[in-house]
């Protein structure tokens, strides 16, 4: 699971994460939200599902105004990357 913080536009944070495909297949589904804190189901491992979220995230027009973090988690347990 991965788990996106960022406290402004998450509406938009969403759609573009879920509506995200490869071979025209969704790679993400929208899990939660609770706060400032955005969870996502991925198909991938964890660790590319953050990449390509990251990507995606800077991808999008307002990126450099938002402040947002991925990382990996697992339920409530977060994985810092080392």
């Amino acid at each position: 699971m991965v788990l996106v913080s960022c406290p402004l536009k998450q509406n938009d944070i969403i759609k573009l994460i879920e509506e995200y495909k490869v071979n025209d297949e969704n790679l993400f589904s929208f899990k939660s939200r609770k706060g400032v804190q955005l969870y996502f189901d991925s198909k991938l491992n964890d660790y590319e599902a953050c990449l390509i979220i990251k990507n995606i995230i800077k991808s999008y027009k307002y990126s450099p105004a938002l402040m947002y973090n991925v990382v990996t988690c697992d339920g409530d347990k977060i994985n810092w990357y080392k």
